[in-house]
C-alpha cells in the first residue's frame, strides 16, 4: 500500500469516527458481520478453551467449573515440579482426562524464572557456563526422575512433552554479548550459532524421552512468538536428525497476535510443506497478553482466529493458577469470561465464514500489497449452524451492529419463521462474578431466501452478546433494551485529593489510562457524575481493586471505601484482591431516582483503585440461570447446569409427564422439590425424559444443618476460638458426631479461609490451595479449598457424602497425603459447618 493510500484512509476514518462521534454515523458504516454458512465445510470445535496452570489442583477450580467449558488441552509442570506450589500433572490430568492433549512443561522442575537464570549468568561471568554441558549434566538427570513416572504412563497416549519451554529466550542458549553498560557486563542473543546447540539438546533429550516413554507425543519449538525462519530451521533440523516432533510449540503473546494467530499458522503449515513433511498438530500453548486474558471481549478476537485456523491453544498463566487463568471468578462461580467459554464451547456444527466491516476501530495498511486496507480490530463475531439453530458470539463496539446471515439456503431453517434470542453479560472485572446473562431482545423473524439481518442496538463495548436462532414462533416478545446495565467510568470523573488515572497491566474497562488509583489516604477518590433514566431500585456494581498493603501473605486485609451518593454516605468493605489490578465487584441496592447523582467514591482505611460502576435496574425475574447440558444428556440422562447465586435449598419444578424420578446423587424426586445446591455451577443429572426445568430460591432451611463447632472434641493440638485451627500435616484433629434421620445424600457446607502462600513469582502469584481431610466412617477424602486471598475472607466449599441412618462420628485431619514442597501444610480456618439432607420436603 501506498503511503498515499494510507493517508487517505486516515483521513477517511477520522470522517467516519467524527461523524459517529455525533451520532449521525451512516447505517452502511456502521459495524457489521457477514455471516455466511455456504463457503466453508469446517466443524466448529473447542480449539481455544485451553488453560496454562489453569487448574491448580483437585476441585481447585472445580469439577463442574472444569467441565463446564469442554477444555481441549492444558499444559501443566511434573509432578513435584519446583516452578510453581501447584499446578502438578497428577491433579490437573485427572481433572481434565477429556482434553485432547495434556502438555507438560519439562523444565518447570526448576524452581525460578527462566529457569536458572541467576545461576546460569554467574556461571558466564565466571566463563564457565556451556549450554549442552548443563543440559547433560544438570536437565537430563532430573529429566529421568520426571520421565520414571506411572502417572505419566497411564497418559501416555495422550501426553505432549515439552521438553524446551521458550529456548530462544537466550538464557540457556545465547550468544554472549560483551556491554559495559550492562549490570552483568554483557548480554545475550539467540543467533544462528546457538540455535544449532539448542536443536543437539532437543535431539538429546528426545532420546531421554524415547528411552522412557515410547508412545509419548513429543512438542518441539516451545519459541516465544511465532518467527518463520525459526520454525523454518527446527523443523528443518529435525526432519534430518530424524528427530520430528509430533507437535509443533509455540506461543502467541503480542498485541496483534489476535489478528495475525491464524495466517501465522498457514504460513506455518506451508513451511511445512515446503520442506516436505506431513502436517503436524500445533499447539499454541500460551496466548493473550496480560491485559487481554479474563476481558471476554478481546478473547472474542483469539477464539475467533483458533476456529479459522483449527489448532490449539492455551490461555496463557498471568496472574492465578486456581481460576482456568480467568475464566472462574472463583472456584466454582463464573465471571463474564467463563459465559463467553462456556457458550462457546456449547456450540456445536458448521462453522460460519465471518466478514467483519469496522471502520470505527481498524489499522490500515497491515495487509500490504492486498485489497484488505482496513483491519478490524473493534467489532468480532462467531457462528456456528446446528441442524435447526444458529448461535453467535458478538461484542466490541459501542455502536449498533449488523449481523448479515447468509448461506441457508439448504439449511432446516430456509424460509422458516425463527425466534431470534439477543443476550448478554457485562464485564465486571476478573473476579466478579456473573451468575446469568440479560435478555436484550427476543423476538420472531423470517429467513427468506437463505437470508437473516439482525440489527443489534447500541452495544457496550466492555460487553459480549449472545444471539440464538432458533426455528419456530416467539411465544414471548422482548425488548429490554431500556434496561440495560449503565457502566460509568472511574477516569471520567473529577479526581479528589491524590487520586490519578493511571494504565493497568490487567484487563480494565473503558480508555487506556482506565483505572482511578492514588487512593491511599482521607480526601483522595474521585466523583461521578450519573444519569439515570428512570426511579427504580438499582444493583450498583462497584469494580475495583484492592492492593496487599504489605509485601507478605499475612498483611493481606480488607480495605474499607466511603460511598457518598447526593450527601447521604456510607462504607463499603472491599474485600482484598492481592494486587490493584486483579480487579472484583462489589454489589450494593439502592432506590435512585430519575436524572442525575453524584457518587463519590474515597478511601476510608487501606489501599485501592476504582476501575468502573455499573448501575443496571434491579431484576425481578425469581429464577436462576439453568442451561441444557447436551453433553451430559445421553443414554436416557436429561441433564442440566444451573448457577445458584448463594449455598443453600431451591424449588426445582420439572416439565415432564413422570411424577417421580431419579436425580442423581440426590435421590428420588418429584416434579416439584426442594433440593440443596452448592452457590455457583451444579450439575444436575435426570434419569428421565425431561425438556426442561425452573428452579428459584426456597424459603425453606434445615433446622438441624449447623453443626456447633465449640462443642467439637479436640485432638493433638487442634484449636478452636472464632474457627477451628491448628489442624497441619504435623497433627491435629477435630470430631463431632451428626444423626443422619434417613438413608440418602448429605451435603457438607464448610466455611472456610486459606490465605498460603509458597515462594515468589516476577507476575504469577504462587497460592497454596490446602485442604481439610473428611472422614466419615470407612470413607476418606481430601477437601481442596481455593484460597481465599486474606484470612479474614471466607469462602464456602460443598461436598456430597452418602449416609445410612444413624450417628456418625465425622473427623477432620490433614492426612499430608497431598504434600506441597515441603514446609509445614496448613488446614484451612473452619469457620462454620452445614451438614443438609439432598432433598427437603
Amino acid at each position: 500500500m501506498t503511503g498515499f493510500k494510507i493517508k487517505l484512509a486516515a483521513f477517511f476514518i477520522s470522517i467516519v469516527q467524527f461523524l459517529a462521534s455525533l451520532g449521525i454515523l451512516p447505517c452502511a458504516l456502521s459495524p457489521s458481520a457477514t455471516i455466511d454458512f455456504s463457503q466453508t465445510d469446517q466443524e466448529i470445535g473447542a480449539y481455544a478453551s485451553g488453560y496454562l496452570y489453569g487448574i491448580a489442583t483437585y476441585s481447585v477450580p472445580s469439577e463442574a467449573m472444569v467441565e463446564s467449558v469442554d477444555i481441549s488441552s492444558i499444559s501443566v509442570k511434573p509432578d513435584g515440579g519446583l516452578q510453581h506450589p501447584v499446578g502438578d500433572f497428577s491433579p490437573a490430568a485427572d481433572m481434565a482426562k477429556n482434553a485432547d492433549y495434556i502438555i507438560v512443561y519439562l523444565q518447570d522442575v526448576y524452581d525460578t524464572w527462566y529457569y536458572c537464570h541467576e545461576q546460569i549468568t554467574n556461571l558466564r561471568k565466571l566463563g564457565e557456563y556451556d549450554s549442552l554441558d548443563f543440559v547433560q549434566n544438570d536437565y537430563i538427570p532430573k529429566l529421568r526422575e520426571v520421565l520414571n513416572s506411572e502417572r505419566l504412563k497411564e497418559y501416555e497416549e495422550k501426553i505432549v512433552l515439552c521438553p524446551f519451554n521458550e529456548p530462544d529466550n537466550a538464557v540457556w542458549f545465547g550468544t554472549q554479548i560483551e556491554d559495559e553498560n550492562n549490570e552483568n557486563g554483557f548480554y545475550t542473543v539467540f543467533d544462528d550459532t546457538v540455535a544449532k546447540e539448542y536443536y543437539s539438546a532437543y535431539s538429546e533429550v528426545y532420546s531421554v524421552i524415547k528411552e522412557y516413554l515410547p508412545n509419548a507425543k513429543i512438542g518441539g519449538g516451545g519459541f516465544y512468538d511465532y518467527n518463520p525462519d525459526k520454525v523454518e530451521n527446527f523443523l528443518t533440523y529435525c526432519k534430518n536428525e530424524n528427530c520430528l516432533p509430533d507437535a509443533l510449540i509455540y506461543h502467541e503473546l503480542y498485541d496483534s497476535s489476535s489478528i495475525f494467530l491464524s495466517k501465522n499458522v498457514e504460513n506455518c503449515r506451508q513451511i511445512m510443506k515446503n520442506i516436505g513433511i506431513d502436517l503436524i498438530p500445533i499447539l499454541i500453548t500460551e496466548y493473550g497478553t496480560m491485559q487481554e486474558n479474563g476481558y471476554p471481549v478481546q478473547m472474542l478476537k483469539y477464539i475467533s482466529e483458533f476456529e479459522k485456523a483449527q489448532v490449539w491453544g492455551d490461555n496463557a498463566f498471568w496472574r492465578l493458577a486456581n481460576n482456568l487463568n480467568d475464566v472462574a471468578a472463583d472456584a466454582n462461580s463464573p465471571n463474564s469470561n467463563w459465559w463467553l467459554f462456556r457458550k462457546y464451547t456449547d456450540m456445536h456444527g458448521k462453522l460460519a465464514n465471518v466478514t467483519i466491516k469496522d471502520y470505527l476501530n481498524c489499522e490500515i495498511g497491515y495487509q500490504i500489497g492486498t485489497n484488505e486496507m482496513f483491519t478490524p480490530i473493534g467489532f468480532e463475531a462467531i457462528a456456528a449452524l446446528n441442524e435447526d439453530k444458529i448461535d453467535i458470539i458478538c461484542g466490541g463496539t459501542d455502536e449498533k451492529a449488523r449481523l448479515k446471515i447468509k448461506g441457508l439456503d439448504e439449511s432446516k431453517l430456509n424460509n422458516k419463521t425463527v425466534t431470534v434470542t439477543i443476550e448478554t453479560v457485562a464485564y465486571k472485572g476478573l473476579s466478579g462474578i456473573v451468575n446469568d446473562t440479560i435478555i436484550v431482545k427476543k423476538y420472531e423473524a423470517n429467513v427468506v431466501c437463505g437470508k437473516l439481518n439482525i440489527n443489534l442496538p447500541k452495544l457496550d463495548d466492555d460487553n459480549i452478546y449472545f444471539v440464538h436462532i432458533a426455528e419456530g414462533k416467539c411465544k414471548k416478545i422482548i425488548d429490554n433494551t431500556a434496561n440495560l446495565p449503565l457502566r460509568f467510568e472511574a477516569e471520567h470523573g473529577t479526581l479528589l485529593g491524590d487520586a490519578y488515572t493511571y494504565n493497568s497491566a490487567y484487563a480494565t474497562t473503558g480508555e487506556i489510562q482506565g483505572m482511578v488509583g492514588g487512593m491511599e489516604k482521607s480526601g483522595d477518590g474521585v466523583t461521578l457524575k450519573v444519569k439515570l433514566p428512570f426511579d427504580g431500585t438499582y444493583n450498583i456494581d462497584i469494580i475495583y481493586g484492592k492492593a496487599n498493603d504489605t509485601n507478605y501473605a499475612d498483611g493481606r486485609v480488607s480495605g474499607i471505601a466511603n460511598l457518598d451518593i447526593d450527601g447521604e454516605l456510607q462504607t463499603l468493605t472491599l474485600e482484598n484482591t492481592i494486587k490493584s489490578e486483579y480487579t472484583s465487584c462489589l454489589t450494593i441496592e439502592k432506590y435512585l431516582t430519575k436524572g442525575e447523582h453524584n457518587f463519590t467514591f474515597s478511601n476510608n482505611t487501606g489501599t485501592f483503585v476504582l476501575d468502573s460502576i455499573l448501575l443496571t435496574p434491579l431484576n425481578e425475574k425469581p429464577e436462576i440461570a439453568v442451561l441444557k447440558d447436551a453433553d451430559r444428556s445421553i443414554n436416557g440422562i436429561s441433564s442440566f447446569l444451573c448457577i445458584a447465586p448463594q449455598d443453600g435449598y431451591y424449588k426445582l419444578t420439572a416439565d415432564t409427564e413422570t411424577d417421580n424420578f431419579e436425580l442423581l446423587s440426590y435421590g428420588l424426586v418429584s416434579k416439584e422439590s426442594n433440593i440443596y445446591l452448592a452457590k455457583g455451577l451444579n450439575f444436575l443429572d435426570f434419569d428421565a425424559d425431561i425438556s426442561n426445568i425452573s428452579i428459584v430460591k426456597s424459603d425453606k432451611t434445615d433446622d438441624n444443618a449447623n453443626v456447633d463447632l465449640a462443642t467439637c472434641t479436640l485432638l493433638e493440638n487442634a484449636s478452636y476460638t472464632d474457627y477451628l485451627g491448628n489442624i497441619t500435616s504435623d497433627g491435629g484433629k477435630a470430631q463431632f458426631e451428626f444423626d443422619a434421620e434417613t438413608d440418602g445424600y448429605y451435603y457438607f457446607t464448610f466455611t472456610y479461609s486459606n490465605n498460603e502462600e509458597g515462594g515468589h513469582h516476577p507476575y504469577n502469584v504462587d497460592l497454596i490451595e490446602e485442604y481439610l481431610t473428611v472422614e466419615v466412617g470407612d470413607i476418606k477424602e481430601d477437601i481442596f479449598m481455593r484460597n481465599t486471598y486474606s484470612w479474614e475472607t471466607t469462602r464456602t466449599v460443598t461436598k456430597c457424602f452418602w449416609l445410612n441412618t444413624g450417628t456418625h462420628l465425622i473427623t477432620l485431619s490433614h492426612t499430608n497425603e497431598n504434600p506441597i514442597f515441603s514446609h509445614l501444610n496448613l488446614a484451612p480456618r473452619i469457620y462454620e459447618i452445614s451438614i443438609n439432607n439432598a432433598i427437603l420436603n
